[in-house]
């Protein structure tokens, strides 16, 4: 994957995207503090991956901007 991993906090403008999502806000606010701290944020270009079937999993994923295509063969 030829992904940009920034290793800085997320931007307040990603920050306040994540925080209007209802599934992030109905998080218990301990829980939602543990989610940030151990998050980082990945810039992908179009058409880049985000992951293959059969990858292992490495926790979850939230889109803050853009839109991704799932796709099968």
């Amino acid at each position: 994957m030829n992904e940009i991993v920034r290793s800085a906090a997320m931007t307040p403008e990603q920050l306040s995207v994540l925080n209007g999502s209802e599934w992030f806000a109905a998080l218990e606010p301990a829980f939602r503090e543990a989610v940030l701290g151990s998050s980082r944020v990945k810039l992908l270009a179009s058409g880049e991956t985000v992951f293959h079937r059969g990858d292992p999993s490495d926790g979850i994923y939230c889109v803050l901007s853009g839109a991704v295509c799932f796709g099968s063969i």
